[in-house]
């Protein structure tokens, strides 16, 4: 068990690396600049942390440093990943929509409101220690991890009205956010069934990183395959495209 953690623990970061690298190799960071930022970001606190690691497991002193590693880590790569499922919003679905102010501005408000939430209960509970600062910032990135999936089943039931290319690298990185944010939900329901002891924990973990496992690979897949660009043919809808087409649906459904 110990040896499948350590390898669920650092094979997903190097494929993070392949990842980055691909980025910069087939130039697609001008593409998506916030995910580079991202993989950059999530490549830096896993050096830092898994090497002050060591050093904290051989020096009860430096335990505090690192738990405040792991609350700017965390508090950081939520609002990284808020910033790429809004680039990815705005690629696969606003683009392709003619009157999408209005979705822009509620999309926004919500990304903000919920960076505003963990502001506001980090402050509430900073006094009391870091380890009350990573419960509110998991408790965030629950949040994020809720939208991500929400992204998801939006992209896949607007695949063909939309003209979405499942093969495009935007496609494939809210694919694999949504595999993650999966197994991230269903630690988080681990923990809550067989409480915070060793067999709870090592079960979430073991299911976290697996799932953040795939969606590393996925990434990598996607960054290598040709980008599949929208066809100057695809249609650009309206909101009332949308409603209409809906409808359209629900009478077929109710026959």
């Amino acid at each position: 068990m110990f040896f499948l953690r350590t390898y669920l623990l650092i094979a997903p970061n190097v494929l993070l690396l392949l990842t980055l690298v691909g980025i910069f190799r087939r130039k697609r960071r001008t593409q998506h600049p916030v995910f580079a930022t991202y993989v950059v970001s999530q490549l830096a606190y896993f050096l830092s942390t898994f090497t002050f690691a060591l050093v904290a497991a051989r020096n009860a002193q430096s335990r505090t440093v690192y738990l405040w590693m792991l609350v700017v880590g965390l508090g950081l790569s939520a609002i990284l990943e808020m910033a790429v499922l809004y680039e990815l919003t705005a690629k696969l679905i606003f683009s392709r929509l003619r009157n999408s102010s209005t979705l822009r501005t509620i999309f926004r408000w919500a990304m903000g409101l919920l960076v505003l939430l963990g502001v506001v209960a980090a402050a509430s509970v900073g006094s009391s220690g870091p380890e009350r600062l990573i419960n509110v910032f998991q408790n965030l990135n629950i949040g994020v991890y809720v939208i991500a999936l929400g992204l998801l089943f939006a992209i896949a039931l607007l695949t063909k009205t939309l003209s979405i290319p499942w093969r495009s690298l935007p496609a494939g990185i809210a694919l694999g956010f949504g595999i993650a944010a999966t197994g991230e939900l269903a630690g988080s329901g681990l923990l809550s069934e067989f409480g915070n002891g060793k067999s709870g924990y090592i079960a979430a973990d073991l299911v976290r990183l697996g799932a953040f496992h795939i969606c590393a690979l996925i990434w990598l897949i996607y960054v290598l395959l040709p980008d599949k660009r929208r066809p100057d043919s695809a249609p650009v809808l309206s909101i009332g495209d949308l409603e209409s087409r809906a409808e359209e649906l629900r009478r077929m459904v109710q026959r």
